[in-house]
């Protein structure tokens, strides 16, 4: 499967790029991926095999794509982002973490229109899920915004 661009750009984002995918399926989530041209990369060295045997190009592992990039966004199942925080650190490699995972996990809950300038600096934020996380422990215990509480205390 060739690569569609050679320069893939997050979409609404020129200044960002989309430097590669990492999956250990081989169902159509990669394939489609792949057939947009995005360079996947396997989890695991374990799992690179079975993918490239189903046909599906693997450029690396996560350890070779993390040497290639700035930040991840981690859209993994709960638990396994916490996992893969210490090597994200030990790259150098900011990360984004998905709602699924503790508040503790980052230090850091992130949302948009509540907290903006308490994300900028740091190696590590989860991103709150509208849905299934509840907000960190910072003191309001509601949604933000509310009424009540348009924005989390400082730090949060």
């Amino acid at each position: 499967m060739a690569p569609m661009t050679d320069d893939i750009r997050v979409a609404a984002q020129p200044d960002m790029t989309l430097v590669g995918v990492v999956d250990l399926a081989t169902d159509w989530h990669t394939r489609t991926a792949a057939l947009h041209g995005i360079p996947i990369f396997a989890a695991t060295a374990e799992a690179a095999a079975p993918m490239r045997d189903a046909g599906i190009p693997v450029e690396g592992t996560l350890d070779d794509l993390l040497g290639q990039v700035d930040a991840v966004v981690d859209a993994t199942p709960k638990k396994i982002g916490a996992a893969n925080l210490d090597r994200y650190r030990t790259a150098g490699v900011k990360a984004v973490l998905q709602g699924g995972e503790t508040h503790e996990t980052a230090g850091h809950s992130f949302v948009a229109q509540a907290n903006y300038a308490t994300a900028l600096g740091r190696d590590a934020t989860r991103v709150v899920s509208c849905r299934a996380t509840p907000p960190p422990p910072c003191g309001c215990s509601a949604r933000w915004p509310t009424p009540a509480c348009s924005a989390p205390p400082a730090g949060c």
